[in-house]
């Protein structure tokens, strides 16, 4: 059974004769007559009561009708599906993340590839960076953020989005209540650094910053993550210094202030392998344009 039979039962059956189902399909008569024939052999049914006026549905006929039309329907919608996947409108994107960058800049950066691509599905994974150069090359991941990424020779690492730096500080500490600070105004507190282990990391810029600065601050400790470094912010144990995103985070007895030194922000990489030609992928990258600043 072909779909070009198909087609042709169904122009016979809503023409109501095989003349004009031939003109319907661009075709001379014996065609179609021959191709109903031979789909009648096949289902072992009469299709059609041959009249001088033309041709009527039998039984079995009326329901083959409905058959027909729905596998044709569905051969359509899954030829314009398939189309439509290698043109990149649709298909299903995975994304890893890793650091506080989830709180801003990758749902600002994957809305703007859903307003582009409304039809894509996008698939969210907490990843470690180093992780996700396997995921990327083994094809579990499309794309991976994080805030700095280790350099690798077949995965492409941009810059996608920056943002201001803060200082979180205890509200009791003198300088909670200022607009904005300088590095320079943090000497002589101790600094809580995030995220531990898995270098380079944010906690690394921090430590570059207060040297260009040359700002000396003791290390009182190293946390795990930027909520855990918050919270030894709120019990007094120091300050930390934080991209923008992180202030979104409610801790109770944190107050968070720009910090103005010029040329300091926090980057959000994005990863993904140099040879990746996966239409759902390309058009992502359409989608990244120019760095987003938070």
């Amino acid at each position: 059974m072909e779909l070009r039979q198909l087609r042709y039962f169904i122009a016979v059956a809503e023409e109501g004769s095989f003349g004009g189902a031939a003109l319907r399909v661009h075709v001379t008569q014996p065609p179609v007559t021959r191709q109903i024939h031979a789909l009648e052999q096949e289902l072992g049914v009469t299709l059609f009561v041959r009249t001088p006026r033309g041709a009527v549905l039998t039984e079995a006929g009326r329901v083959f009708l409905e058959e027909a039309r729905e596998i044709v329907d569905r051969a359509h919608r899954a030829g314009e599906r398939s189309r439509a996947a290698d043109r990149g409108e649709i298909g299903r994107l995975t994304v890893a993340f890793f650091g506080s960058s989830i709180y801003q800049a990758v749902p600002m950066i994957l809305r703007r590839f859903r307003a582009l691509v409304p039809q894509a599905q996008v698939t969210l994974v907490r990843m470690g960076k180093d992780r996700q150069h396997e995921a990327l090359r083994s094809g579990e991941i499309d794309v991976g953020f994080s805030r700095y990424f280790n350099p690798a020779p077949d995965i492409e690492v941009v810059a996608v989005a920056e943002e201001p730096l803060f200082v979180a500080l205890p509200v009791e500490d003198s300088l909670a209540s200022a607009t904005s600070l300088r590095l320079g105004d943090l000497t002589g507190r101790a600094l809580i650094l995030f995220p531990s282990g898995n270098r380079p990391s944010f906690a690394d810029a921090v430590l570059n910053a207060l040297a260009a600065a040359e700002v000396k601050l003791a290390v009182a400790a190293e946390a795990e993550d930027q909520t855990s470094a918050l919270a030894l912010v709120s019990i007094g144990a120091g300050i930390c210094i934080t991209p923008q995103s992180v202030t979104t985070i409610q801790m109770p007895g944190v107050a968070f202030i720009r910090l103005s030194d010029p040329g300091n922000t926090a980057p959000t990489h994005c990863a993904y392998l140099k040879n990746n030609k996966a239409p759902i992928f390309t058009a992502f990258m359409r989608s990244l344009g120019e760095r987003t600043r938070i």
